[in-house]
């Protein structure tokens, strides 16, 4: 498997999808055939002497074409996740359309809920990651006039052979949730995974699906049984964005049924900050059970753990291993329990990269230092 840091250009006739996940955070960018990029939440990598950096920046300023621009930035739903860097990579790439989930209508919209939640809290005290939240909204609050509202059949592209088309919210169901909890802004982000946005990308005859963190349950907004009646096509994408980070409460059995031997699974796995024992993920194993192999952007383990490495291909078994203890066999495994050991992560280290012509097959992958496969 080819390095991503050897990559030095994209063949801008084909689609390219980087998906980074360093354990708190999710981004993605897309590097459309032809010209244009979108990128989708955001991330901020910690590295050694704890430098921080942003790998969708890196990633647009190292493959973008001469005098190319961000096309939008979205942010899929507010949790500090996948709002982490937002802010910042809205000041510094300066996209040329904003989106975030709204029904595009009167009535409540998720913005104007969150800003009345911002401006409650002025001068107040608030926790780290929360305030990535914040200061995602306030930066948009800047730039109203470049916002857009998206739900279920809103298109962000559509020319050529090329269109990118969230596929949830469903409108009516979105439109119920928002004014249920309209002036409930702590309610209705308890619930805000049901507010993700999804994504399907179609190059020619090639479809990927980029799941964001919607749920399953049928009692939180749409759910993927909802969106999956709706739009049956998406379970035969070539490839295919985990949602919710590879949670079992995010696995619908028919968007995870068994996939062509060539589509890509990507995963971000969450990673558990505090102290204590970390148990297997519970969603790893279904995922490796229906497809093989399950390509991780890092060991979902503390942030003290991750480390550039070689790509192993791990067993599941291993992996179990080597989440839960820290006398795992092999020295590989043994360094990744290390508890003790800094932050190493490098700005391409936790990232997944595919390349993808328009007939539905994968050119090539590549990974990042840390990004590994997960194999039966």
């Amino acid at each position: 498997m080819p390095r991503l840091d050897e990559l030095s250009s994209l063949n801008r006739s084909n689609l390219h999808v980087f998906v980074a996940g360093p354990g708190f955070g999710e981004g993605i960018a897309l590097a459309l055939p032809g010209r244009g990029w979108i990128l989708v939440d955001g991330c901020r990598v910690v590295g050694a002497a704890h430098r921080e950096d942003l790998p969708l920046r890196r990633l647009f300023e190292r493959f973008r074409t001469d005098g190319e621009r961000v096309s939008w930035m979205v942010l899929t739903h507010p949790h500090e996740d996948h709002a982490v860097g937002f802010a910042e990579l809205l000041d510094i790439l300066q996209p040329t359309r904003i989106g975030i989930t709204g029904v595009g209508q009167p009535g409540p919209e998720l913005f104007d809920e969150a800003m009345s939640w911002v401006d409650s809290i002025a001068g107040t005290s608030v926790t780290f990651r929360r305030r990535e939240v914040l200061a995602a909204f306030s930066r948009m609050r800047s730039r109203r006039d470049d916002l857009v509202p998206l739900h279920a059949g809103v298109a962000l592209k559509g020319t050529g052979k090329t269109s990118v088309t969230a596929r949830a919210p469903l409108g009516a169901p979105l439109r119920d949730l928002l004014a249920r909890y309209r002036g409930k802004w702590k309610e209705l982000r308890a619930r805000a995974n049901s507010l993700s946005l999804v994504f399907e990308v179609e190059f020619g005859d090639t479809r990927i699906v980029l799941g964001g963190d919607m749920i399953t349950k049928p009692d939180r907004g749409t759910g993927w049984k909802r969106i999956l009646e709706t739009r049956p096509e998406l379970t035969s994408a070539a490839a295919l964005k985990i949602p919710h980070h590879g949670s079992r409460e995010a696995q619908h059995p028919d968007l995870i049924s068994p996939a062509t031997p060539a589509a890509s699974w990507w995963v971000t796995p969450f990673a558990r900050s505090g102290g204590g024992p970390l148990p297997m993920p519970d969603g790893v194993a279904t995922l490796v059970d229906a497809h093989s192999p399950l390509r991780l952007t890092v060991m979902p383990t503390r942030e003290s753990r991750q480390a550039s490495r070689d790509r192993p291909a791990l067993t599941v078994a291993d992996y179990r291993e080597c989440l839960q203890s820290t006398t795992a066999p092999s020295s590989w495994l043994r360094d990744a329990a290390e508890i003790t050991a800094p932050a190493l992560l490098q700005v391409f280290d936790p990232i997944w990269a595919g390349e993808f012509d328009d007939a539905g097959n994968v050119v090539e992958h590549w990974a990042g230092g840390s990004a590994l496969c997960v194999t039966p």
